[in-house]
């Protein structure tokens, strides 16, 4: 999903044209970003829908709009707002304890309920 500033609705497996100017919602260039892994323009990749990364932007390697390369290209579902201190020491096989909404989940399907972790 993709949601350009200013828009009504999101467009759906279809990313941004930064370089024209539309602007996520959710920009990818925050470091801690929790993303799909899924590219937004490959829709039936062996990567499933399920699967996330969270992101060290490093605005010392963007562009010459301060933006990731990648901008645009995968959706964003969040930010780690707490313990983002820690992400560099996370490795490949590590576990995620914990997931904690703080804002918006009236916009998750069925209001978060039936969701793991979800009360």
């Amino acid at each position: 999903m993709r949601a350009p500033q200013g828009a009504f609705e999101p467009v759906y497996r279809v990313p941004l044209e930064v370089g024209s100017g539309e602007i996520p919602v959710l920009p990818l260039s925050i470091y801690g970003s929790v993303a799909l892994a899924r590219p937004l323009d490959v829709p039936d990749s062996a990567v499933s829908a399920t699967q996330f990364f969270i992101y060290l932007f490093d605005a010392q390697q963007a562009g010459l709009a301060g933006l990731s390369f990648d901008e645009g290209r995968y959706g964003v579902l969040g930010y780690v707002t707490d313990g983002a201190d820690v992400l560099r020491q996370v490795r490949p096989g590590d576990r995620v304890a914990a997931v904690r909404v703080t804002s918006g989940q009236e916009r998750l399907v069925n209001g978060g309920r039936g969701a793991p972790g979800a009360g």
